[in-house]
């Protein structure tokens, strides 16, 4: 299953450090989200998504991994930690719509 990133994913020295050297292998492309807006979580330095309720305008910009590994995945999941969970949902890249998870808090 592909991954949305909408967060400190998206930037390539984050990626990097989480993932070492897993990040150079990444197949990243440009997509955007429907329905949901990001949001700063207070105190601390990394934002949060969630559902944007009334507004179906809102659209959240970000980057899709196509294909992660499993060793991928599971150095994703230790960084999101244990508040983070994986969610399906549809985003919008050049060639239309198709699914991917997304960390959601709990």
């Amino acid at each position: 299953m592909n991954l949305f990133f909408y967060g400190t994913l998206r930037a390539e020295q984050v990626r990097s450090a989480v993932l070492g050297t897993h990040a150079a292998l990444l197949q990243l492309e440009p997509a955007t989200l429907s329905g949901y807006e990001v949001r700063r979580v207070d105190g601390a330095l990394y934002p949060m998504i969630c559902a944007a309720g009334d507004d179906a305008d809102s659209l959240v910009e970000g980057l899709v991994l196509r294909q992660p590994s499993q060793a991928v995945i599971t150095l994703l999941d230790r960084f999101e930690g244990v508040h983070y969970h994986r969610k399906i949902v549809d985003i919008n890249v050049a060639a239309g719509s198709e699914k991917a998870e997304i960390y959601c808090p709990d």
